[in-house]
Order: C-alpha cells, then structure tokens, then sequence
C-alpha cells in the first residue's frame, strides 16, 4: 500500500513564537515520489510535550492520507491515547464514504502514555478566526478572568504545486 513518512523537525523559537515542521514523503512501491513540508506556528507558551511530539502532523494528515489511500508512518512521539482516538475517527470517516476516506492504518517511532503529558493549564481554544472559533470564544467569554488560553491558528501544506491558499497555480 502506498504511504505518508513524517520526519519531524527540530523546533525552531522565534521571539515569542514557535515553529514546529516535518517533512512529509508521499510514498508509491517504496519510491518516495513527493516531499512536502508541513509547518505550525504556535505562542511559545503552547509547545508541545516533547521535543519531537508529531501529534499535530498526525491530526493534520489524516484525512488527506484517507484520501489518498496511503498508510501514515510517523518518526516522532505520539499518544496512545490519541492512536486509539485517531482509529475510532478513521473508521466512522471510512464507514460513512468508504470510497473517498479508505480503511488506512497509522504507526509512529514513539508512542507514549497519557500520563507523561502535562497540563499547564486547564483550557486552550484554537482560533481560526471563522464562524465556529469566534463562537467558542463568545461563549466562553469569561475566560478573559481565568488562565485559560486562545491560540490563533493558521496551517500551511507547502506544495510546489499549490499556492498558499491551497488553490492551485494558474498555469503559466
């Protein structure tokens, strides 16, 4: 079966910021036929467990890899938690259209347990400044008085092929 290999990336900081990247290789027979990088900027105050958490990416990817029919094989730290989530979504996608979102299987280098996470605050809401993240936010306004946090969240799939938009490239 053809694959998605996630490589993370070391974390980049940056003033108050924080990079996070992998380089993702679409495998086909074994031959690595494109590679992308997938990135996340991130307050620094957001950074992820370990050094090389690629639970992000994992989310990120799925879908597409359902798509696509490609296994995901991930060379970073991943929840058990999250792999057994992740297998009970992939087969409620697969159920409900199994023939765009196939039956795909997901591995990583470095599986951890629950426990090893820590929580340094009880709450962080993911804004995307659309119509559902604005109301989560309206309504749990009174997070202004608690230490809760609200990440602003804007992801990029760099192709060659697409533009940052993701649509692709008029052709030239």
């Amino acid at each position: 079966m053809d694959s998605m290999l996630f490589h993370c990336l070391p974390v980049v900081e940056k003033t108050e910021m924080v990079r996070k990247a992998c380089v993702v290789e679409r495998k086909t027979d074994g031959n690595t036929t494109t590679e992308d990088t997938l990135w996340i900027e991130m307050p620094g105050l957001a950074v992820s467990p370990q050094e090389d958490d690629a639970e992000l990416f994992l989310i990120m990817a799925l879908l597409p890899a359902m798509a696509e029919g490609r296994d995901i094989q991930v060379e970073g730290a991943v929840s058990r938690k999250l792999l057994s989530n992740l297998s009970e979504f992939r087969d409620v996608w697969h159920s409900w259209n199994p023939n765009l979102f196939k039956d795909i299987q997901f591995i990583s280098s470095n599986v951890f347990e629950d426990s090893e996470v820590k929580i340094r605050n009880p709450a962080v809401a993911a804004f995307s400044g659309g119509v559902d993240s604005s109301f989560t936010i309206w309504r749990q306004r009174n997070w202004a008085h608690s230490s809760a946090h609200l990440i602003f969240v804007t992801v990029s799939w760099c192709t060659g092929s697409t533009s940052r938009s993701g649509r692709k490239k008029p052709s030239a």
